[in-house]
């Protein structure tokens, strides 16, 4: 039996995993997934305490973990990944470089070192090194990811077309599919994310499906119901630990809004994202196109003083 199928002892924990569940994914028990579904299921496990900022937990699974072979190997890369993040330092790491160099045949080290290479900003890198992994939707999604960042939504879809041979409505597939949905724009597509996220909101809701399904309503104008998301992502928040990035696409929403609607001060939401996410790139532009705006009322200023 397939351990991803819908009957095999993988498939709930991914689904939680990829719709961003991960209180409930931690409260698995590994004891009860079988020897070929162990090392994935530990691995989703890890990667949502890494998710959480429970990166102890996270070191303490691996460290009593007994795998042995090359699914140890996989726990190793872990190890130093979760001592990475637990430094907090967000650079290079000598550790990390060290297994994209030496394992980049095994698919986490693919993803996480795809991701730790996203944050360098070393993007081309990063798809050299998802590009040597078959058959895994989770590079693919990761590529079609950084290929719509660039702009290059084109080779963004000839991923998805591959993928589409053999992805059989995945999780992962239909998430990638979405986010090049969202990118394209049209009205079309645009109702097509919603209906996937709007079904992810209700079967496995979590702050992180929440946030998207709040953006998709906002870009099709639905402010009812922009607004009960917005309830929905309040009391999330106040009962389950957030990411920090999570947290900020939240706020940065909800400035959108605040703005549109008139319902509270704007700025006021934006102070707010600032001390949550002081990066987030929502803080980065709304700066950027003050100081714009500061330069060109500073201009004209000398103009009329002169």
């Amino acid at each position: 039996m397939d351990p991803f199928s819908d009957t095999g002892d993988l498939y709930q924990i991914k689904q939680q995993f990829f719709c961003g569940q991960y209180d409930l994914v931690v409260k698995h028990g590994l004891d009860s997934f079988s020897a070929e579904s162990h090392y994935k299921a530990t691995e989703y496990v890890v990667r949502s305490h890494f998710a959480l900022e429970s990166i102890d937990d996270a070191l303490k699974i691996i460290k009593e973990d007994e795998t042995e072979g090359e699914d140890a190997e996989k726990l190793k890369f872990l190890a130093k990944y979760a001592t990475y993040l637990k430094s907090r330092t967000g650079g290079e790491s000598s550790d990390i470089d060290e297994y994209i160099e030496n394992f980049a045949n095994l698919e986490i080290v693919a993803v996480l070192g795809s991701v730790y290479l996203i944050n360098l900003g070393k993007l081309n890198q990063a798809l050299e090194l998802l590009s040597g992994i078959e058959a895994s939707l989770e590079t693919i999604a990761l590529t079609v990811q950084i290929r719509i960042l660039t702009g290059k939504l084109e080779l963004a879809q000839k991923e998805l077309s591959y993928a589409k041979k053999w992805a059989q409505d995945d999780i992962v597939f239909n998430f990638a599919e979405a986010w090049a949905n969202l990118s394209v724009g049209s009205l079309n597509n645009l109702q097509s994310a919603f209906y996937f996220f709007e079904e992810i909101a209700q079967g496995n809701t979590s702050f992180k499906g929440l946030v998207s399904l709040l953006g998709l309503n906002l870009q099709l104008h639905h402010f009812v119901e922009s607004k009960e998301v917005l309830n929905q992502l309040e009391q999330l928040a106040q009962t389950s630990q957030t990411e920090e990035s999570l947290a900020g696409d939240y706020l940065a929403n909800k400035v959108s809004y605040d703005a549109i609607t008139g319902e509270a001060d704007f700025e006021q939401t934006v102070t707010e994202l600032r001390e949550v996410a002081p990066s987030h790139q929502f803080v980065v532009d709304y700066d950027d196109k003050l100081a714009t705006f500061d330069g060109i009322v500073a201009k004209y200023a000398e103009q009329i003083e002169a």
